[in-house]
């Protein structure tokens, strides 16, 4: 969470939504990680955080999707679980929403439909959609980026709706004049991380 020492180091709220825009125009897509922390510190002075617990034992029996396309059969085994998991660094030949260049994450959704959305298919392009069971049995504890508001329907709207809360008593008593930055910065943290 921020500091009040934060706060003396943000400019006013048009010169701090002109750097969010001058950051967005920056090609980092094979940056290193060190220089996409400089690019990013060199415009904004800190990373916001809403932390929050998401509750799984409620939702243990919730499957969860992970979509690979055009796996290649004669590269990779088709039998093995690894194949469907994560996949080889050495097929992230660029940073990505969540993974850096030559490291992979586990891109899963808790729907269907979204896994496959978000693995960009074209047509004539194979999908290979692979269901997951979770066996979390303690809270988990995330940094989240969350919309105060989902275009549709959404379970995590009340993860959303206790994140936003929070942010918005914590800035009443820790920088009220404050409070239109971080959600300009949370806001545009949220669009760089959806589907485009």
């Amino acid at each position: 969470m921020l500091i009040r020492n934060d706060f003396k180091n943000l400019p006013s709220l048009d010169d701090f939504k002109r750097q969010l825009k001058a950051l967005k125009q920056l090609d980092l897509e094979n940056a290193t990680l060190i220089e996409i922390e400089e690019a990013y510190l060199s415009h904004l002075p800190f990373l916001p955080r809403m932390l929050c617990y998401i509750h799984f034992n409620e939702a243990r029996q919730q499957p969860l999707y992970r979509v690979r396309m055009n796996i290649n059969p004669e590269l990779e085994d088709l039998s093995l679980i690894r194949t469907y998991s994560y996949p080889s660094g050495s097929h992230c030949m660029r940073n990505g929403r969540a993974n850096r260049r030559g490291k992979s994450v586990f891109y899963c959704s808790n729907k269907a439909f979204a896994a496959i959305y978000e693995s960009k298919p074209t047509v004539g392009a194979i999908g290979y959609l692979s269901v997951w069971q979770n066996d979390i049995t303690r809270p988990l504890k995330c940094a989240a980026y969350l919309p105060k508001r989902f275009d549709n329907s959404n379970e995590f709207q009340q993860i959303a709706n206790n994140a936003h809360e929070f942010i918005s008593n914590y800035f009443q008593e820790n920088g009220k004049d404050k409070f239109e930055h971080f959600m300009a910065l949370n806001d545009f943290i949220v669009e760089q991380g959806s589907v485009k």
